[in-house]
């Protein structure tokens, strides 16, 4: 169940995510902006996700994958009016993320969940906010 979650998760969602962003839009681009929402986060749910060197990693993980939507910004503005190439580009940009995501020790589901838990619970907000040294 877990996989089948994940593929389609980062399948097609992604793809029809980026596609429909505009340009301007991709400058703040980030790759948990594209997914499917996942439960509502609670305080019973979050405590074994979010341990000091789960949420490290995402804060590590979070800015490389800003450094590579910052790098297809401009290809992607030159692809606009031809769905083939952005299509590829689309799935590369999918492809490197997912790898960044994963070699900084989080599967795609943890990313994803820590980033909306930063948004949407206080308490997760502020222990980010902490480590981050914001």
């Amino acid at each position: 169940m877990k996989s089948s979650y994940k593929n389609h998760l980062v399948g097609g969602a992604f793809a029809a995510a980026l596609l429909a962003i505009p340009v301007i839009a991709l400058q703040t681009f980030t790759f948990d902006t594209v997914h499917t929402v996942p439960p509502p986060i609670t305080e019973a749910n979050t405590k074994p996700l979010f341990n000091e060197e789960k949420i490290e990693a995402y804060l590590r993980t979070k800015k490389k994958i800003r450094v590579t939507s910052d790098k297809w910004i401009p290809r992607v503005r030159e692809a606009q009016g031809n769905p083939a190439v952005l299509e590829k580009i689309q799935n590369h940009v999918r492809d490197e993320m997912e790898q960044t995501i994963r070699q900084g020790g989080l599967d795609i589901i943890e990313y994803h969940v820590i980033a909306r838990a930063a948004e949407n619970d206080p308490k997760v907000r502020r222990e980010i906010k902490r480590l981050s040294g914001q």
